[in-house]
């Protein structure tokens, strides 16, 4: 429930107006490696994306969301608290930068 309500928040128009979307990128990267590193299935987080009803406009949206996830799932699964931690700030850290890149352009 927590991820489908971040996911709405995410693509709400204030969110894609705001200084801070980069940001919203880099939480919602957390998030979704975090879920990654604690066994949550990728079927769940790809269902959780496709039931959101998704407008044409949004559909780039859902791409990304899909790549992210498709990224994290094809990283590895650690055991130790520390590294799984340590995965999902690098992960987050990796498509914030794409972000600000993305934004420069």
């Amino acid at each position: 429930m927590k991820l489908l309500c971040f996911l709405l928040m995410l693509f709400s128009a204030n969110a894609l107006a705001d200084d801070g979307f980069c940001r919203t990128i880099y939480d919602h990267a957390e998030i979704t490696m975090s879920q990654r590193q604690k066994g949550v299935s990728l079927t769940f987080q790809l269902e959780t994306i496709d039931g959101l009803g998704w407008t044409e406009k949004e559909k780039p949206f859902k791409n990304m969301l899909y790549t992210m996830v498709e990224e994290a799932y094809g990283s590895s699964k650690f055991s130790t608290l520390e590294m799984k931690k340590e995965a999902s700030q690098e992960f987050a850290a990796k498509w914030y930068l794409r972000c600000l890149k993305a934004n420069k352009k």
